[in-house]
Formats: structure tokens, C-alpha cells, sequence
């Protein structure tokens, strides 16, 4: 039996019919659904495009081949799980998505900020050799060191921006697959099994005339 739920929300169907047009993009120009297949789409575009690459890589010269692959694999595991939520329809590929998703971001998030500290600790600090780093970085690049933190702040911008972006655009996608299947499970509750079951029972048994 396919699984259905990674986790089941624990609560009833919504009152009103599901209806795919009441589930929106983020910015409310498209339908989650349209907006959901857009991405994931972009997201198989990538893996192909960076595969492409990659063998072209190979092929001209050495390169970080480990690094490269655990990364198109991620990227591969990750359009597979929202390519299945598509077709399927079934919460549990979009719940595994959204799990991928949020540590995806987390960590970019997470990471950018990090870095971000750390430069700028280096610049204020007494760390030497953080900041001969920095030095030598500027050393080579016309832009001052007030431009380039600044430019790492709106880069750090943009970047929590697509994220949040991104996760409401899943989320929104995974309350109507959510709502979509507890609706169904309602529709197929104990009385309707029991209907369906007698309707079997009949086309195997028909009764005699």
C-alpha cells in the first residue's frame, strides 16, 4: 500500500470543497500548484544543466568531482520528491520536500549569516590573521571594504528573501495536497468502506433470481 503521509496533521477536512484556485503563490499572481511545478521544474533544469557540466568537466580537465556530485545527487533526490508530489498528489513526498526544503534554507541562511559575522568581526577585531585574510582578499578587488559589506548584506537580503519565498510557496502547496487528501479520507469513512465493500461483495456474489 503507498504511503500517504509522512505525518498525519491530526485534524478534519475543511468545510468548504477543496478547490486547486484558493491555494496561491506567495505574491497571489498564480496558483500554488502552477507556481510549485514552475520550481521544480527550475530545480530539474539545474540538475540536468549542472550534470551537463560536470561530464563537459571531466572531459576538459580535473576537477572537484566528489564536492560536485554529492551536490547534483541533493539536487536530483530533490526535484524526484516534488516531481512524486506532483503526479502523485500524496502529502507525504511534499512533507518530505518541505523537510528538505527547511534545512536547505536553514543552512543557507545560517551559514551566510556566519559568514557574514566573521567578516565582519575581522574588520572590527584584533585577529591578525583574520584580518591579513581580508586584506589580502581586498588586495586584489577594487571595492572598498564598506562597499563589499555592504554588498554582502543585500546579497544576505536577497538570499532570505527567495527562501521565505520558496517556503511559503511549498507550504501553501502542501495545505491544499493536505486538505486535498483529508478530504478524500473523509469522503472514504467507515460508512463509505462499508458501501464500497457491499458493492463488491455484490459484483463477486450477485444474488440469485
Amino acid at each position: 500500500m503507498p504511503k500517504i503521509w509522512c505525518w498525519h496533521p491530526g485534524q478534519n477536512a475543511p468545510n468548504d470543497p477543496v478547490n486547486e484556485e484558493n491555494y496561491r503563490c506567495c505574491c497571489g499572481c498564480c496558483t500554488a500548484t502552477c507556481g510549485f511545478k514552475a520550481f521544480v521544474g527550475f530545480i530539474l533544469a539545474s540538475a540536468s544543466i549542472g550534470w551537463i557540466g560536470f561530464i563537459l568537466g571531466l572531459l576538459t580537465g580535473p576537477s572537484n568531482s566528489v564536492g560536485q556530485i554529492i551536490s547534483l545527487l541533493l539536487l536530483c533526490v530533490y526535484g524526484y520528491f516534488g516531481y512524486c508530489a506532483i503526479k502523485t498528489k500524496r502529502p507525504y513526498f511534499i512533507q518530505v520536500f518541505l523537510i528538505i526544503l527547511a534545512v536547505h534554507c536553514g543552512f543557507g541562511l545560517f551559514s551566510s549569516a556566519c559568514f557574514f559575522i566573521y567578516i565582519l568581526s575581522a574588520l572590527a577585531g584584533d585577529s591578525y590573521e583574520a584580518r591579513q585574510n581580508i586584506a589580502q582578499y581586498f588586495k586584489h578587488r577594487s571595492a572598498s571594504e564598506s562597499d563589499f559589506l555592504l554588498g554582502l548584506l543585500v546579497v544576505l537580503m536577497i538570499i532570505s528573501v527567495i527562501n521565505i519565498w520558496q517556503i511559503c510557496l511549498v507550504k501553501s502547496y502542501y495545505n491544499y495536497l493536505r486538505d486535498l487528501q483529508l478530504e478524500i479520507e473523509e469522503h472514504e469513512g467507515p460508512q463509505s468502506k462499508r458501501d464500497l465493500e457491499k458493492n463488491e461483495n455484490y459484483l463477486i456474489n450477485p444474488p440469485p433470481y
